[in-house]
């Protein structure tokens, strides 16, 4: 894990984190992050690495 000064973190209002899932000048990356049931599967992974637990909205913290 790294820290970074990066705008969309540091001016946030909320807790963030910045994730890299793939390149979008990869046909095979484009393709996987166009696809709900790929992008579901890694945001339940980031959500459980981070242990936090599904609500009806968005996520909330254990």
């Amino acid at each position: 894990m790294k820290k970074a000064n990066f705008h969309v973190l540091r001016e946030s209002k909320m807790d963030t984190i910045l994730t890299e899932g793939g390149y979008m000048s990869s046909t095979i990356d484009n393709k996987q992050l166009r696809n709900k049931e790929v992008l579901k599967k890694a945001v339940r992974a980031i959500a459980d690495y981070l242990d936090l637990k599904h609500k009806k909205r968005g996520f909330q913290t254990k």
